[in-house]
């Protein structure tokens, strides 16, 4: 019975220490990796904006969505913005008042893509 014992206390100790033994391997492992990794660029981060568009400027080149979250917000539209509506290239003329836009800027300020879906609703079918 005391000779099992002793086999089952060294054997709980032999695995105690090897289990210490991979650890530290793996966290050596771990500490180089995140060094690497932090000068490492990132990149810049897109933010979205959606509501209904309330204003549209051609000649300030603006564009000014709105919802309940955030309010209204103005956004400039630059030559390298993107815009579509209805999955269609378009132009900063072609959006409405009233339409529902999504717009992707990275400092919120500057429109870098206006995602814009006419939400009309659909003529009703006639039979």
């Amino acid at each position: 019975m005391q000779k099992n014992v002793k086999l089952l206390i060294g054997g709980i100790v032999g695995v105690v220490v090897a289990f210490s033994a991979i650890s530290s391997v793996a966290i050596a492992d771990t500490s180089s990796t995140s060094s690497t990794s932090a000068t490492a660029p990132t990149a810049p981060t897109k933010n979205k904006y959606g509501g209904h568009v309330t204003a549209v400027d051609t000649t300030a080149l603006t564009i000014t969505v709105e919802n309940k979250k955030t309010g209204p917000m103005t956004f400039t539209v630059t030559s390298s913005t993107k815009i579509k509506v209805n999955k269609v290239t378009a132009t900063l003329a072609d959006i409405k008042v009233g339409q529902v836009a999504r717009i992707v800027s990275d400092d919120g300020k500057a429109a870098n893509e206006i995602i814009v879906r006419d939400k009309s609703p659909k003529p009703a079918i006639q039979y």
